[in-house]
């Protein structure tokens, strides 16, 4: 919060920026809670786009075809990705 406080026009422009409305929410405290709002779900979708581009699933989980790649696939891995609901092509296994 002090930090919102000592750059409150910089934060309020930016929420301006963000939302496309020129009113904000009415007290210091609110604007901050959508700032952190708005900055954790950037944070998602960033982390989401990454595990997305590096072969894992939104739950930070490898990919049967990622694991695969490595040359890690084995009965082991296939129990675990299937305990994390991915499906598994049986004929990777066989590898």
């Amino acid at each position: 919060m002090n930090e919102y406080n000592d750059r409150s026009e910089y934060y309020e422009e930016w929420l301006k920026e963000q939302t496309g409305k020129e009113e904000l929410p009415e007290t210091p405290e609110e604007r901050h809670k959508l700032l952190m709002q708005i900055r954790r779900e950037a944070y998602r979708k960033l982390c989401d786009a990454v595990y997305e581009e590096k072969g894992y699933n939104d739950n930070a989980v490898p990919l049967p075809e990622t694991v695969n790649r490595y040359g890690l696939m084995d009965d082991q891995a296939g129990e675990l990705l299937k305990e994390h609901g991915l499906e598994l092509d049986y004929k990777m296994l066989s590898n």
